[in-house]
């Protein structure tokens, strides 16, 4: 009786070993993105979300990996993007100002002219996640377009850009 008794406690406490080593090895990450998604499996695509996570909430890292990290947060195990996560707390928006108003505001700051106008903190937001590749990109395909220079006048006015930016819009 007490040989059937001994691997059950063994295999308990091997366990309870293997999963306080676990979380000795954790370290707290704070969500560094606007937002992101935890998914079941280290995939984008084939991911299934777990839960959305917000601007500075608190995780614990429990692997840290090349693209994603596997982390725990409200007893739930998944994995983040690694770009999303950062090992300092980002700043509070309501201490800061404007310059992160962009966590709180539903505006998308994926665009490099809006990073430029956060100052530092908006250079280092373009260089962390490539975007001056993006924007020069997307500068060099339009210098290839031939646009007739009376549809975009028509454009512009009609879309108040650019020179008619707070004028009227006339014909």
């Amino acid at each position: 009786m007490k040989l059937r008794e001994t691997p059950r406690a063994l295999v308990a406490a091997l366990v309870l070993a293997a999963l306080a080593g676990a979380l000795a090895l954790a370290d707290t990450v704070y969500v560094k993105a606007r937002s992101t998604r935890m998914l079941d499996k280290p995939d984008a695509y084939e991911g299934k979300l777990l839960k959305r996570l917000n601007y500075r909430d608190k995780l614990e890292r429990t692997e840290k990996g090349g693209e994603w990290d596997k982390v725990a947060v409200d007893g739930q195990a998944g994995y983040v993007r690694s770009r999303d996560l950062d090992s300092k707390q980002p700043p509070d928006t309501r201490e800061q100002g404007s310059g992160w108003a962009w966590a709180q505001s539903g505006s998308d700051p994926t665009f490099t002219a809006g990073t430029r106008a956060l100052g530092p903190l908006g250079k280092q937001y373009t260089s962390d996640n490539n975007l001056e590749a993006g924007r020069r990109v997307v500068e060099d395909r339009m210098d290839k377009m031939k646009l007739d220079p009376r549809k975009l006048e028509d454009f512009q006015r009609e879309g108040r850009v650019g020179e008619f930016a707070g004028k009227e819009a006339r014909k």
